[in-house]
């Protein structure tokens, strides 16, 4: 393998999980719907990492041009469903969005994904970005800039990764304090 960029996440984001010793159970077969169901919602509400890709406006050789894909990170809740079709996720001090950010500016396509580390489940979502400087749902204070989304595809892969992680507690690590 040659890698020809590579850039580290801020690892206040990122939770420590143990591999578990019990086998997986059997994968379902993938559900693909336009909006998010009830599981998906659940999902998402108890997520505390997605990956997010997206892509620059122009493919080519140069590496600057390329497909993106980049961990994003918070506590449980740091992404909030608006709607069946809508979600929305700030952009913490830590998590340079600055790529993601660039590529949405001139090609809004997005894919999500959001893994339940205890269940397998994988959950995708297709869909286009915002962005957005003063992120507010009424209900949430103002979390700053961040991505609004809205769902045009998503794909429920109940067991779908092979093993399965636990983790003990989370972190003390304050999402407001850039490390």
């Amino acid at each position: 393998m040659h890698v020809d960029q590579s850039y580290g996440n801020c690892p206040k984001y990122i939770q420590v999980r143990h591999k578990t010793p019990s086998g997986p159970s059997a994968p379902k077969a993938p559900v693909t719907s336009t909006t998010l169901s009830c599981a998906d919602k659940d999902q998402i509400a108890k997520a505390d990492t997605l990956l997010i890709a997206s892509r620059a406006a122009q493919l080519g050789e140069d590496p600057r041009a390329g497909v993106d894909i980049n961990h994003r990170g918070g506590m449980p809740g740091f992404v909030t469903v608006l709607d069946d079709r809508t979600l929305q996720f700030p952009d913490y001090k830590g998590n340079s969005f600055y790529n993601t950010y660039g590529n949405i500016l001139t090609d809004n396509r997005v894919g999500l994904q959001f893994v339940d580390f205890e269940t397998g489940t994988l959950l995708n979502i297709k869909g286009t970005a915002e962005l957005v400087e003063d992120l507010n749902n009424g209900d949430v204070p103002l979390m700053g800039r961040g991505l609004r989304i809205t769902v045009q595809r998503v794909t429920r892969a109940e067991g779908a990764l092979p093993i399965r992680y636990t983790f003990d507690a989370y972190s003390d690590r304050n999402p407001d304090v850039n490390l």
